[in-house]
């Protein structure tokens, strides 16, 4: 039987998995934009949201892997 800490970690990582699906998503959009522009301000917006996705990317990432360290640690003290 999983302990609960399992269970945790693996509902983690499917709630990971669909943050990336969804960030995916949003770049390609955004990079679609960017690639045919109807004006340079939507081409230049386009750019600039497609650095946010990764900028915010980046920091749930970080955040995930340090909840997993958290987590993994306590899963060996037991």
């Amino acid at each position: 039987m999983a302990s609960d800490i399992d269970v945790i970690i693996k509902k983690l990582e499917v709630q990971n998995e669909k943050l990336l699906g969804e960030a995916r998503k949003r770049y390609d959009r955004f990079k679609k934009l960017a690639d045919n522009p109807r004006s340079p301000v939507e081409k230049r917006g386009a750019e600039r949201n497609m650095q946010i996705v990764l900028g915010t990317l980046a920091d749930s990432q970080s955040k995930h892997k340090a909840i997993l360290a958290k987590l993994n640690k306590l899963k060996t003290k037991r």
